[in-house]
């Protein structure tokens, strides 16, 4: 069995989840491999518990889909179409000649797709993931015929289904591809004893209220901030903390990070919203913290909120 993964460089979010399944799956039963583009701490992870990593690295041409494909020019369009096109002939001599899967997971719609024809070439049974819940002319589309292509759709809960796919979901033979997958929480990270409000120099008495994810604009970090400001005032021992970095191969996510900051310089909320960066003790900043929220636009029960619970702590 292969796991799909388009690879960034952060180890959050879908990384984690990956993770966490690839360690829970029986390997007396099952032969996994983790197929990616890039080697990262994932790749690292997954090799030191004796899995197979494999690396097919993007041609060029693919650096827009990572990028945003939905906006790109005529050119550009082209570029990502020739570059699918060179990725899955290397996928196919990749699958008959150095790994040969009888399934391939995919992590997500933009993996499915990418992977699609060369799995297919070679008589691979493919199984789509849904993490996410967009919205959309083009997402209503691209869920739909994944639906019909797919063998076999995991989602994080039983009524993700209807908010993906619609009516669709409760015809007998779509529903009998649909399977939750619970991916847990994290339980592979040593607690380092952290003491945020020490860190931060926060007074004991603060309200500290946190999320956790890839600066990008989907997760809405911005609008939460926003939003926050009257609390700020009405409430002067609140604080907001951001822990997360952008993913440095989106230059949309560092242009958002940068307006994140300038958002809050010009707001004069320096004290009152901090950026931590990307954190390896999170599940001790979440046991110190008060409340979690999520300000995300698209994900159903996200790993980020699954942990928070699991530290006993009130969700907005």
């Amino acid at each position: 069995m292969a796991l799909f993964h388009i690879m960034g460089r952060n180890f959050s979010g879908a990384a984690k989840n990956i993770f966490r399944l690839i360690r829970q799956l029986d390997q007396r039963k099952l032969e996994p491999a983790l197929v990616g583009q890039i080697e990262n701490e994932l790749t690292s992870r997954t090799e030191a518990i004796g899995v197979r990593v494999f690396i097919v690295p993007f041609p060029s041409g693919l650096a827009v889909y990572d990028g945003g494909l939905l906006r790109a020019g005529p050119w550009e369009l082209l570029a990502a179409i020739r570059g699918a096109a060179r990725y899955n002939l290397a996928l196919v001599d990749f699958l008959r000649h150095s790994y040969s899967p009888q399934v391939i997971w995919c992590d997500n719609i933009r993996t499915f797709f990418t992977v699609y024809f060369a799995a297919r070439a070679c008589g691979c049974k493919l199984i789509l993931n849904v993490w996410a819940e967009p919205s959309g002319k083009v997402a209503w589309i691209l869920f739909r015929t994944a639906l019909f292509l797919a063998d076999v759709i995991t989602l994080e809960y039983y009524g993700q289904a209807p908010k993906v796919f619609g009516r669709a979901a409760r015809w007998a033979w779509c529903a009998r591809k649909l399977v939750p997958l619970y991916s847990g929480c994290t339980d592979f990270e040593t607690p380092q004893d952290t003491d945020i409000r020490r860190e931060l120099g926060l007074a004991k008495d603060s309200v500290l209220v946190i999320m956790t994810a890839n600066i990008v604009s989907g997760k809405g970090q911005l609008d939460l901030i926003r939003a926050s400001e009257a609390l700020f005032h009405q409430y002067p021992q609140y604080r907001l903390l951001l822990a997360g970095r952008p993913l440095e191969s989106h230059p949309s996510s560092l242009a958002y990070d940068q307006e994140i900051r300038d958002s809050i310089e010009q707001s004069s909320l320096t004290e009152n919203a901090r950026l931590l960066g990307w954190r390896a003790d999170v599940n001790d900043v979440l046991h110190d913290a008060d409340i979690y929220v999520s300000s995300s636009y698209t994900e159903g029960l996200s790993a980020a909120i699954r942990e928070a619970m699991s530290a006993g702590k009130p969700i907005v």
